[in-house]
């Protein structure tokens, strides 16, 4: 044999068990998924389509998001690790491997909002530039706003200006707005400032008659189209992910996770604990867990080498700079170290760890490793 091959040796009976335990995660997943589904008002395949027009990136079927279960229950597995990882991974996992855990074991796992027009759902926030660029209330009459509103309630923060994505800007009440994470290009650390949440989300359940602003920015949506290159030239409410909701525009149904995940990845590795309960893109997951506590252990694990390392034999490469790609299917056998087992002290050692790692900003590997002299 040459000294560069190697040779695994897995029973079928192995590799069997394997692919039922993969059917048994993917159930679970489709479970937990059609209960956040019904929860949120659409139908399971609703929530895994990629409808959003303007989402540039790769549509993610059912099939995508959970895996296949023959008749026979058996769901498969990644068998493509036993090419691609090197003999450390096989080596971590013939030694510590009863204390590592498939990723859907611990934690539920959600795409964010696929609201089917980010440009009129998630519109950028424009307040602040127009309050320095229009001063006086003299000034204010030139701004050019959709729908007039008085400098006043803009000056207080009752009303936000939000810029669409065809570029009209439009007063909203405050009420109406959350914070939303579009992507986590611009997040700089395992944790979210208010900063990193560079576009507002609209979330309506039921228009209140004294909010004039929200009710005139609903009624725009209902005319406008926010064509693009790829997008048809219909209204928002014709949209099919908004034509499945009741009303059209309600995203309040939409529950937040304590992890947030990226289905790409590019220079960095990062996963956010999200402390502050920010809602996300349908660009990124949000992970459950069932104490905070555990969400807290498990992001210290999610932003660990051994993850960053772990994570490139589940997913995909894309692109010609290497953009590695993970579906949910690929999050959900990513096998970790599991957090609920984990003793007192080691817990208190991962707290620590994690606490000095929200601290600085997370680097590129090669960018890391040379200043890890610093750091002690």
């Amino acid at each position: 044999m040459r000294p560069d091959f190697r040779i695994i040796v897995k029973t079928q009976s192995e590799l069997w068990s394997e692919g039922l335990r993969v059917a048994r995660l993917f159930e679970l997943q489709k479970q937990r998924e059609g209960a956040e589904a019904k929860l949120a008002g659409e139908s399971q395949a609703d929530s895994n389509s990629n409808d959003d027009e303007d989402n540039e990136e790769r549509s993610e079927s059912p099939q995508d998001a959970f895996g296949t279960v023959l008749p026979s229950g058996y769901g498969g597995g990644k068998w493509g690790k036993y090419l691609r990882a090197p003999d450390f991974y096989f080596r971590i996992l013939e030694r510590f491997g009863n204390r590592f855990v498939q990723f859907a074991e611990v934690a539920a796992i959600r795409r964010g909002i696929t609201s089917g027009c980010d440009a009129f759902f998630m519109p950028r926030d424009v307040s602040a530039k127009f309050l320095e660029e229009y001063p006086t209330a003299r000034d204010w009459k030139d701004a050019p706003i959709y729908a007039p509103c008085t400098r006043s309630d803009v000056e207080t923060g009752e009303v936000k200006l939000v810029e669409a994505g065809n570029g009209t800007i439009h007063p909203v009440e405050a009420k109406y707005l959350a914070p939303e994470v579009h992507s986590l290009m611009k997040v700089k650390r395992p944790v979210i400032l208010p900063q990193h949440a560079d576009r507002l989300v609209l979330l309506v359940s039921a228009v209140d008659s004294k909010a004039r602003y929200v009710k005139r920015y609903l009624e725009y949506g209902e005319k406008a189209t926010f064509s693009s290159g790829k997008s048809k030239a219909v209204t928002v409410p014709k949209r099919s992910t908004c034509k499945a909701r009741e009303p059209w525009y309600d995203l309040t149904k939409y529950r937040r996770g304590q992890l947030i995940w990226s289905k790409a990845h590019q220079y960095r590795h990062i996963a956010v604990y999200n402390s502050e309960k920010y809602v996300v893109n349908c660009r990124l997951y949000d992970v459950f867990v069932d104490s905070d506590e555990i969400a807290k252990l498990l992001a210290a694990i999610c932003n660990s080498t051994l993850t960053a390392l772990f994570k490139t034999f589940y997913g995909r490469y894309t692109g010609t700079e290497g953009n590695l790609e993970t579906m949910v299917v690929d999050l959900a056998l990513l096998e970790i170290p599991d957090p609920c087992s984990a003793k007192p002290e080691v817990a208190a050692n991962l707290m620590k760890a994690f606490e000095r790692l929200c601290e600085r900003d997370t680097q590129p590997m090669v960018e890391a490793i040379s200043i890890l002299p610093f750091l002690n």
